[in-house]
C-alpha cells in the first residue's frame, strides 16, 4: 500500500477545506448566479429552470443548535388543491426534502446544514428540487388530463 505524500495529503485538506462554505454570504453570493426576485436580510426569492421549467425557488437562512442552516422551498400548487393522503404518499418516494405546506402552498422543502455546503453541492440540490417540483406538476397535469381532476386536488 502506497502512502500518500505529506503534501498531497496538503492539498486533498486544503481543497475539501476551499469547498465548504462557512457562511450565508457564501450562499447568498451562489444564489445570486440566478435571477433574484427579492432578498432580505434572511432569505432570497430566485428564479431557477428555464422556459417551461421556470420557477421560483426561496432560500433561506435558519439557525438551530447554534449553526447555520439552509432552507431550500419550492411552490408546487395552492393547498386548497391539496389531498393529504395523495400528497403524503407522493412524499414517500422522494429521495432528498419532503412536502410541506406554508403559506397556502404545498412546498417542496430542503435543509442542510450551511457548513457542509459547497457551490456544486448547492446547484446539485436546486437542479434536484427544480426537476422534483416540475415532476409533481406534471404529474398533476397528467392525472388531470386522464381523470378530469388534478393530481393532490379535492373535488
Amino acid at each position: 500500500m502506497r502512502v500518500p505524500a505529506a503534501n498531497q495529503l496538503r492539498a486533498v485538506t486544503r481543497t475539501a477545506n476551499e469547498c465548504s462554505v462557512a457562511t450565508w454570504s457564501d450562499v447568498e453570493r451562489w444564489v445570486a448566479r440566478h435571477e433574484v426576485l427579492r432578498r432580505d436580510e434572511r432569505s432570497i426569492v430566485f428564479a431557477t429552470g428555464g422556459g417551461r421549467a421556470a420557477m421560483r425557488m426561496r432560500a433561506e437562512r435558519l439557525r438551530a443548535s447554534d449553526e447555520d442552516w439552509l432552507l431550500l422551498l419550492v411552490p408546487i400548487m395552492a393547498e386548497t388543491r391539496t389531498q393529504l393522503r395523495d400528497a403524503l404518499a407522493f412524499d414517500n418516494q422522494l429521495a432528498i426534502g419532503s412536502l410541506a405546506i406554508e403559506q397556502g402552498w404545498l412546498m417542496l422543502k430542503a435543509t442542510l446544514p450551511i457548513v457542509g455546503v459547497d457551490q456544486p453541492m448547492l446547484a446539485r440540490y436546486i437542479d434536484f428540487m427544480t426537476r422534483e417540483a416540475n415532476r409533481l406538476r406534471a404529474a398533476r397535469s397528467h392525472d388531470a388530463k386522464r381523470a378530469g381532476t388534478t393530481a393532490f386536488a379535492g373535488d
